[in-house]
Parts: structure tokens; sequence; C-alpha cells
């Protein structure tokens, strides 16, 4: 760097997990519990680590050099909205000291020149949040008066109720990816009873539809703006209520579709209650978080959902699940690369590019890292995360697999249900790394930093 140059260090949301600590709630609305969360996170982050993997004190360090921090907000902390919750951060960030940090907390993108920069979720219909309505909840609330009913966003509240009781028995399915393609049927083969808890999270899909509905703004498909859509179901609505959505203009068939998904679950129930042991491997939390997004995916695999409440033997069941991985083989064998398009997020992208004039798009919320060309030398580029995930191996979607393969597959499942994940896992650490001369072109790379600390560049506009 040169002399007067300044470096400005963008966290592109979801910095504090609101969602992962107790109470399990999908937003906590109270300040004052919201602030006593931040500081258990806070004490709880670099609790034990070293003095340079330390989090929070590298980020007072940074700041206290003069640098500039700027926060976006993701889906998992929008608790930072609330005023004085931002507060409590900044002042833990600087001490109570002057200094350059700033919040961007109610939906906008963050615009630096050419470069545009967001969480993402927005264009995810599951964790697009109402904004309009959480500015209505503060307003109120900084007033007195009777809290407007903010509702967060469906995903948040798979979060709490479903996937974080699921996550302390199966830790996976928070790093394994893709969730859509894999997670479902790597479940139902790890627990074939999981099929009788699908129809628990029917409520949250049919608020999550409501979220994401088209509104004529913009095309359904490329983003999800929640405000003005009618309120979303109450989070005490009966889980088990079978779906009577309305009729849209972009799908005249949804009514049907959920009514033939719903009698294909009470099939599923049915057979399950006569073929296998109650609770084989002890109770399972209801519900199954990602299993909601990878339903269509699970039902054309081909492998019916009868198939795997019949199969009792866990080799049989991997030859089951083997089936179902390589009905989704293109989606699960490219999920990791650096350039394949990760629709809706990289329509956004295209959209964005094209119509508020961003030649770099910035995404997070997905935790895949991309880097895509866009037209006039623009990319689109994804941060992916910070920590660690999990891949199938590539034979286990291969399409003749071997005996041998067959028992990795249930070695893989095997370790899964004893929680023995370390071997499967993976860390890559990417971040994107924008420069912005007065004198020249914005250039925007996504960086990776290797074990041994070396950065591989994965290149964006040319120099």
């Amino acid at each position: 760097m040169g002399d007067g140059d300044t470096i400005e260090l963008v966290i592109n949301g979801d910095l504090i997990d609101f969602l992962a600590e107790e109470p399990f709630v999908p937003f906590t609305k109270q300040a004052t519990e919201a602030i006593e969360k931040l500081e258990r996170i806070i004490q709880n982050c670099d609790r034990g680590s070293k003095e340079e993997e330390s989090v929070f004190p590298a980020l007072a360090e940074f700041v206290g050099l003069g640098n500039k921090l700027t926060v976006l907000l993701g889906n998992h902390d929008i608790e930072l909205s609330l005023p004085a919750v931002r507060r409590s951060l900044a002042s833990a960030l600087t001490g109570g000291r002057p200094a350059r940090v700033e919040f961007v907390f109610d939906g906008e993108a963050y615009v630096i020149r050419d470069v545009l920069i967001e969480h993402g979720n927005r264009y995810d219909g599951w964790n697009a949040v109402e904004y309009g309505a959480l500015r209505a909840y503060r307003s109120s609330v900084s007033r007195g008066e009777e809290p407007f009913p903010f509702q967060p966003p469906a995903g948040s509240r798979l979060v709490a109720s479903i996937m974080n009781p699921l996550k302390r028995r199966y830790p996976f399915v928070d790093i394994l990816k893709p969730e859509n393609e894999a997670v479902l049927p790597i479940l139902c083969a790890l627990e074939p009873k999981l099929v009788l808890e699908l129809k628990r999270v029917a409520p949250l899909w049919l608020a999550m539809l409501r979220t994401s509905g088209k509104l004529g703004r913009v095309k359904r498909e490329e983003t999800f703006i929640a405000s003005g859509m009618p309120a979303a179901l109450p989070a005490t609505e009966a889980s088990g209520a079978v779906l009577e959505p309305a009729r849209t203009p972009d799908n005249p068939n949804r009514e049907h579709t959920f009514r033939s998904t719903n009698e294909i679950l009470d099939e599923a129930g049915r057979l399950a209650d006569e073929t296998l042991p109650q609770e084989p491997r002890g109770r399972v939390p209801p519900g199954t978080g990602q299993i909601a997004v990878g339903v269509p995916a699970w039902l054309s695999s081909g492998l019916g959902l009868w198939d795997a409440v019949r199969a009792g033997a866990a080799a049989t069941r991997s030859r089951l699940l083997s089936r179902a991985l390589r009905a989704q083989r293109e989606a699960i064998g490219t999920t990791f690369d650096l350039d394949a398009k990760d629709s809706p997020y990289f329509s956004a992208a295209e959209r964005l590019h094209a119509a508020a004039g961003a030649r770099f798009v910035l995404f997070g919320h997905t935790h895949l890292a991309k880097s895509i060309a866009l037209p006039s030398h623009g990319r689109y580029v994804n941060t992916g995360t910070w920590c660690p995930t999990m891949r199938l191996p590539p034979e286990f979607y291969e399409e003749e697999p071997s005996e041998k393969t067959l028992e990795g597959l249930t070695q893989f499942i095997m370790d899964l249900a004893d929680n023995k994940i370390a071997h499967w896992t993976e860390l890559k650490t990417f971040y994107g790394h924008i420069r912005l001369p007065q004198d020249g072109p914005t250039r925007v790379d996504l960086c990776e930093v290797k074990p041994d600390g070396a950065i591989k560049v994965h290149p964006g506009e040319p120099s």
C-alpha cells in the first residue's frame, strides 16, 4: 500500500449468530436480552483462542488504528437493527472511543463506486427479512407503544425450533453441502422415520411461499422482497396442519402440488409404523430443517419415500441413498466449483449488474465461495464461510458405484450417526479483496487463505 491509502473491512452479514445462542428464538425482540446474548457470544468466541486468532480483540485493534469497519446485517443477526444492541457492539469494538464503525442494518446494499455488497438473504425466500415491519417494530417500541407485529423469516423460525435441536444430535446438518440435494436423503438414511416429521415444516414452508410471492417489481426467481406481503403464519400454528395455500398466477396448481406431497408423506408414515422398530436410535427432534428445501429434490430423485422407510438394514439404506445421490449427481458434483452458477444468487447479481450499474457484486449467505465473470469485465463474488464444511466424496454419487464405494458410504453414514465428522470436513477460508485506486479501474479478487498462510488469488478484473 502507498502513502495515503486506507483500509476498510466490510463484514458482510451474520457476524453475530443470535439464532445459535440459547434460549433459541427466531428473533430476540427485547434489547436487554439481545445484549446479554451478544455479550455471551463475544466472551465465548475467543475463549481459549490463541492471541493471534482472537476475533474481537483483532477487530478492536483494527478500528483503533484508524481503519474503517463496516458491518452489514445478515439473517442471523437482525437483532443488530435494535439501536441499543448496535451501541453495545460498537462499544465492545471501540471501548467507547470515537472510531470509524458503520452499520448497514435496514436492508440497503452497501455501494462503493462500482461495487455492490450485500449479504444475499434478500434472494432467499426462506430468509428474506421484512425490513419495513422491522422498522415499524423499532419505531413503536421506541415510543413505548404496543410493538408492531414483526415476524422474523421462516428460515429463522426453522433454525430456532427445528434445526438447533436437530444439530445437537446431528451436527453435520449445519455444514454438509449442498443442503437441498444431500442433507435430506442422508438424514433419512440415518433415521428412516424422519419422513414422518416432514409435515411439521409445512406451515413454515407456506409462510416462506407467502413471503417470496410474485410482487411485480422484480422477477420472483431473482429476488425476494417481503414488504407489503401478507403476514406470515404465526410461529405457534399447529405443525401438522394440511396445507391449503391459495393459487397464485405463477402457479395455479400449487394447492394440488402440496396436497399430493402430503398424501405421499402420509403413505410413508403408515409404512414406517408398519415396518420399522419404534425409535431405533432414540427420539429425533421434530422436523428436519433444510429438509424443507430439499423435499422437491428428494422426490425428484426417483427414490420413493416408502422405499426408505421399508429399508431396515444399513447396507440396504446405503444402496438407496446412493441411488438418491446419483439422481442429484450434477448439482452435488458442482456445488463447490467456484464458477458454478448458484441460482438465484447469480441471477440476482446479473440483474444488479445490468440495472444498478454495479460492475462487481459481492454476496455471502450461501457458505459457498464463487467467482464468476459478468459482462463488461464485471464479476460476481461470493465470499463463502469461515466455518468448516463437509462435501461428499465424488465416488459416493458416481454412476456405477462399486461394492467398495457402497461400503464406504455405509461407513460414512455410521460415522455421521456417531458424530465422527472431523475426517469428512475441511476448512477453506475466502475473502473478497477490493482495490479502488484513485487513478485506475476497480479490481475485485476472491482470495483464499491456505493452511500455511499463503494467499491464493482467484482473479477478478485483469490488471
